[in-house]
């Protein structure tokens, strides 16, 4: 019993501790490398950051678009934590070795949309696609039947606003997902997207459950 209430405790600790991510999955059209073929999968995982000030540097939250980004000029918090795919080598690091990198999040309510971006237009971003070096991962993405509440950005951060929206979405339009390195394009038709719990809830979630069976256990013992 102990262990196990020790477990639970270890695990919430980690779940505090862990990013709400954004995944998108789909097949590929296109790829000017030459690495994959049509109809590949491919599905890459965006980290968002649980610093309360990623992205509030190049910010605007409106009634029309909630966007956090980043840049390097005014060298605050970075948007993504982290960018991985099974698809894609290298690390993530979005000041590595260039010039002009920026970082976007956006959920705007024209068509209750979501994108996201990372890019330099001079040198790359730590990833690589085959041999290639990536420079710019970008998505477009339309999340159906879904009802969001804008203008309050500015009192949240990207991964707290991000974890009221968890779920699994498919994809009813047409939407794009690039990968772009000096080749050009490689193209994903994009069949869903999903964005993770957030870890503070789970975690308290998992406190419960410890917490409970730290009662049962006195409650044997007396």
């Amino acid at each position: 019993m102990k262990t196990a209430i020790a477990s639970l405790a270890l695990l919430s600790a980690t779940l505090l501790q862990a990013n709400v991510s954004i995944t998108v999955v789909g097949t590929v059209n296109t790829d000017p490398t030459g690495t994959y073929t049509a109809g590949d999968p491919v599905s890459i995982t965006f980290d968002v950051n649980l610093d309360p000030l990623a992205g509030f540097e190049n910010s605007e939250f409106t009634a029309a678009s909630n966007r956090w980004g980043s840049d390097t000029y005014s060298g605050g918090p970075l948007v993504w934590d982290n960018i991985t795919s099974p698809q894609l080598g290298g690390t993530y690091s979005i000041n590595a070795n260039n010039t002009t990198p920026r970082e976007n999040l956006q959920i705007y309510s024209a068509n209750e949309g979501i994108d996201g971006y990372a890019d330099s237009d001079i040198g790359s971003i730590g990833l690589t696609l085959g041999v290639e070096a990536v420079d710019r991962i970008a998505f477009s993405l339309v999340l159906p039947d879904v009802e969001i509440d804008f203008n309050t950005g500015s009192s949240s951060s990207a991964s707290d606003y991000l974890s009221a929206y968890a779920g699994t979405y498919g994809m009813e339009t047409v939407n794009f997902f690039t990968i772009r390195t000096a080749l050009g394009a490689t193209k994903i038709d994009v069949t869903d997207m999903t964005i993770v719990p957030e870890p503070a809830t789970s975690a308290l979630f998992l406190g419960f459950i410890a917490a409970g069976l730290l009662i049962y256990r006195r409650r044997k013992l007396s």
